[in-house]
C-alpha cells in the first residue's frame, strides 16, 4: 500500500469528513464492511492523515485490532512523517503476516530514517521475489535512485518495461526518478510514451503521480488537465461516498457539501488575463467592423489570445458567439 499525495483536502476539523457525515463510534459501528472500506479508501486518497487515524480509532474501538487496519495506519503515519512509528506498526503487522504492501512501507520508512543498507536489502528482496509486480519493481527503483544509484534504478525499470512496454506505473516511475536526477532527456523520452490525454484506466494514485510529474515539466497545459481530472475524480468519489453513507448516518447532501470542481479558475475565461488596452482595442474593433457593442462571455479572452499569436480552444454552446 503506497502513500499517495492528496488534493483538495480539508485541514480544519469543522470541514473534516468525519464531521460532515457525523461519523462517530456509534455510526461507524453500523457500517457494513464495503462502506467501511470505502471510507478508508476515500480518506487515504483524498483526506487528511489525521482524519484517517481518527477513523481507525473508531473502528478499533468497535471491531478490535483488525489486521488490515494496520496497513492504513502505517500509510497515514508515513504521510505525517512519523517514520519510527511506521516501523513499529509494520513490525506488528509482519509478526502476524508479511505482505508486499507491508514490505514496501518498511523500505520507505527505513530509507526516511536513514537506514540505507537495510532499506536497500528490503528493495533487493522485493524486486527479486516479486519480479513481475510493477509496484515491487517501482518501489525498489525509487529506493535505489534515492540512494544515488540512478543507473541501477533505470536498468531495473527498463528491464521490466521490455517485458511490459505499456506498464503505466513503471513508465511514471521512470519519469519521476529521471526528473529527480536531472536526466531531462530520459524524462522527456518517457513522457512522450505516455501520449496525450489521461487514460481512464489510470488509478487515482497514478494520476496523483502524473500530476506531480507534469508540474515539474514544461507541459503546463497537461499539468492543468491532470489537476482538473484529479478534482473531477475527487468530486465523484465524494458523491459516491455520500450515497453510500447516507442510509447509515442520515446525513443528506445539504448537510455534507463536498469539494467544489473549480473548472473556471483553470480553463475558463477568467484564466486568461486581458489588459485594459487590449480590451479597449477589441471593443472598438468589434463595434467598428461588426456593429457589436457588447461582447459575450469568452469572446474577449479568445480574441485577445488570437491577436497575440497564441493558440486557444474555446468551446461555446449554440448562439454564444462563435461566429465573431
Amino acid at each position: 500500500m503506497t502513500a499517495p499525495s492528496t488534493i483538495g483536502t480539508d485541514s480544519t476539523q469543522s470541514n473534516s469528513i468525519l464531521t460532515r457525515f457525523q461519523l462517530n463510534q456509534e455510526s461507524a459501528s453500523n457500517l457494513p464492511p464495503n462502506v467501511r472500506d470505502q471510507v478508508l479508501e476515500y480518506l487515504q486518497t483524498w483526506g487528511e492523515p489525521n482524519e484517517q487515524l481518527q477513523f481507525l480509532d473508531l473502528l478499533r474501538a468497535t471491531h478490535g485490532a483488525l489486521l488490515f487496519l494496520l496497513d492504513y495506519q502505517a500509510v497515514a503515519l508515513y504521510k505525517l512523517g512519523d517514520y519510527q512509528q511506521v516501523l513499529t506498526i509494520i513490525e506488528r503487522r509482519q509478526r502476524r503476516s508479511t505482505t508486499l504492501a507491508s514490505q514496501i512501507m518498511e523500505a520507505r520508512a527505513l530509507l526516511a530514517l536513514g537506514h540505507e543498507e537495510h532499506a536497500r536489502a528490503v528493495a533487493d528482496d522485493i524486486s527479486q521475489a516479486f519480479a513481475t509486480n510493477a509496484q515491487a519493481i517501482c518501489t525498489a527503483a525509487e529506493i535505489y535512485a534515492s540512494l544515488g544509484n540512478f543507473d541501477l534504478a533505470s536498468e531495473l525499470l527498463e528491464s521490466y518495461l521490455k517485458r511490459r512496454k505499456s506498464d503505466l506505473q513503471a513508465t511514471l516511475t521512470m519519469i519521476l526518478i529521471a526528473q529527480q536526477h536531472n536526466q531531462t532527456a530520459v524524462a522527456e523520452r518517457y513522457l512522450q510514451r505516455l501520449g496525450a490525454g489521461i487514460s481512464p484506466n489510470m488509478s487515482d494514485a497514478q494520476l496523483h503521480l502524473l500530476a506531480a510529474i507534469l508540474r515539474q515539466s514544461s507541459q503546463r497545459e497537461s499539468a492543468d488537465a491532470a489537476q482538473l481530472e484529479l478534482q473531477r475524480r475527487q468530486v465523484l468519489a465524494y458523491e459516491k461516498l455520500q450515497r453510500a453513507l447516507t442510509p447509515f448516518t442520515g446525513v443528506t447532501q445539504s448537510l455534507a457539501n463536498g469539494p467544489a470542481l473549480d473548472l473556471e479558475r483553470h480553463n475558463g475565461p477568467e484564466a486568461i488575463a486581458v489588459s485594459r488596452q487590449e480590451e479597449r482595442d477589441i471593443q472598438l474593433s468589434t463595434v467598428r467592423h461588426f456593429g457589436f457593442s457588447k461582447l459575450r462571455e469568452g469572446q474577449l479572452q479568445t480574441i485577445a489570445t488570437v491577436l497575440r499569436g497564441d493558440s486557444i480552444l474555446t468551446v461555446m454552446p449554440t448562439g454564444a458567439g462563435k461566429s465573431l
